[in-house]
């Protein structure tokens, strides 16, 4: 039997890399370690999101890099709502009175709640749909190819690199985008460690089909 991967330990574990790495300015780090109360949780969410909330109660990392000062999106932003929050109705975020009754835009939830304009989310369906998604506020969210645990597991790969998600629509798209290149380009300087190589077959080992 798989062991269950936790998300927590994760968690904790990118924490610390963060803090021991010294060109990086924590700007900020929020970890709910305690589960969320059940009744937050609905059984229409995608079950890894429903072992997430099993486990921890959401997190806030934001971190920024002393030699980038200048340059905004060399920065790391992961907001992983709680239970309670991603609970609520989206209107008003999401969709609107004009919406109509039958978009599925009425069924998409924001879980990384990563930038004022962007964020990643899920449908809240009947029919399973374990896809994450990426949406922009406009158009259709696009979709990531893998579920809410390969997504965690890719977010600490990335250390929550600004837009790092834009990395696997890029991949999906084959055809690079800005923030790709910028991934290429910056992550082995912020983590001298990284290998885009590693990273892009770890994307490939998590994919679904959907």
């Amino acid at each position: 039997m798989d062991q269950i991967y936790s998300y927590l330990k994760s968690t904790l574990a990118l924490v610390k890399e963060i803090q021991y790495n010294y060109e990086l300015v924590v700007d900020k780090i929020k970890i709910d370690k305690k589960p969320s109360s059940p009744k937050f949780v609905s059984n229409t969410w995608p079950v890894a999101i429903q072992e997430y909330y099993a486990q921890m109660n959401g997190s806030e990392i934001y971190w920024s890099h002393s030699k980038f000062k200048d340059q905004p999106s060399i920065s790391g932003r992961i907001r992983i709502l709680d239970a309670d929050t991603l609970a609520k109705d989206s209107k008003g975020i999401v969709w609107f009175d004009h919406t109509p009754i039958d978009d599925p835009l009425r069924k998409f939830k924001l879980i990384d709640f990563f930038a004022d304009e962007a964020a990643v989310g899920f449908y809240e369906t009947d029919q399973p749909n374990d896809q994450m998604y990426l949406y922009f506020f406009e158009g259709e969210p696009l979709p990531l190819g893998i579920d809410f645990e390969g997504y965690h597991k890719l977010l600490c790969k990335s250390k929550g690199l600004f837009y790092w998600q834009q990395v696997l629509r890029a991949i999906l798209d084959r055809k690079e985008n800005q923030e790709s290149k910028d991934f290429k380009l910056y992550m082995p300087q912020v983590y001298p460690e990284f290998s885009y190589e590693a990273f892009l077959s770890k994307y490939n080992s998590l994919k679904i089909n959907a």
